[in-house]
């Protein structure tokens, strides 16, 4: 995944990133090409993701943009239950978790 070239997609990424997560701003999207390691390092830090999950999230917004493939289908929804996993897992007290005991 550390391979994943998005730098090409970037003006497609950017306004559904700053769509989905209202944390970030035009200035933590700033990208200047070459410079794709700024715009993880800046993810990162305000989504508190690693580099692999942001690169992640970047494959998934291009997957997204693309006409999906069944294959291409299959790896989206593998990243977005894994998304939500951690979405979960960063908020424990969510109410939408089932909790048996």
């Amino acid at each position: 995944m550390g391979n994943f070239q998005w730098e090409e997609y970037w003006n497609s990424i950017k306004p559904a990133l700053l769509q989905s997560y209202d944390q970030l701003s035009n200035d933590d999207l700033c990208y200047e090409p070459g410079q794709g390691e700024k715009v993880v390092e800046r993810l990162q830090q305000k989504l508190g993701l690693t580099a692999e999950q942001v690169n992640a999230l970047l494959f998934v917004h291009v997957i997204s943009m693309e006409d999906e493939s069944e294959e291409e289908q299959e790896i989206l929804a593998i990243i977005e239950a894994m998304e939500q996993d951690f979405q979960t897992a960063r908020h424990p007290l969510n109410t939408d978790t089932a909790w048996d005991f």
